[in-house]
């Protein structure tokens, strides 16, 4: 019988000599990965290859998965130009509806206050008012018609301060509409 602190080599029940305790634990630990693989994988080496994925069969999952990212990638970007684009689409209608009102509003206080209509700049603004108006606010027939004296004067103000109003208020509700949240 062998004692444990007997350093000379020792033969085993098969007749070969083994090394003694000391020396076998000074021995380098295997790969952990090994010591991972089931029994039945251990006795079989074609079944260890097949139970650890090699680098082309994870080729095709890896490419799948960035596929994946760029189409998610491409949604995004594709949402961000939509929201953009919408964004600035709802811009432009509130300008356009602000620019109509605000040429109803100058053309109202130009015939209020007696402007020479012979001048050009008099005359521009007077016919992109009455082009504004859209046929609904006209000074000379719109929603309300007032009789002298002052009557084109009242019938301006009031008619087209109702279309400017009405134009603010349409612009605003379109931007909403239009513009993501």
């Amino acid at each position: 019988m062998i004692k444990a602190g007997d350093h000379d080599a020792a033969k085993d029940r098969r007749g070969e000599v083994s090394e003694p305790d000391e020396t076998r634990a000074a021995e380098p630990a295997t790969d952990e990965k090994a010591d991972a693989v089931p029994d039945e994988a251990k006795a079989d080496p074609d079944r260890v290859e097949e139970s650890r994925p090699t680098a082309a069969q994870s080729a095709p999952a890896q490419q799948k998965s960035e596929k994946a990212a760029r189409r998610s990638r491409g949604r995004i970007e594709v949402g961000r130009t939509v929201r953009t684009i919408r964004t600035y689409l709802g811009r432009l209608v509130w300008l356009v509806c602000l620019l109509a009102a605000l040429v109803l509003a100058v053309g109202a206080l130009l015939i209020a206050l007696g402007a020479n209509q012979d001048n050009g700049l008099v005359k521009e603004v007077l016919k992109l008012a009455d082009v504004a108006d859209l046929g609904v606010f006209s000074r000379d027939n719109g929603i309300k018609q007032f009789s002298p004296p002052d009557a084109a004067t009242k019938n301006a103000l009031f008619n087209w301060g109702i279309g400017a109003l009405c134009w603010l208020i349409g612009g605003r509700i379109l931007d909403r509409i239009i513009r993501p949240r």
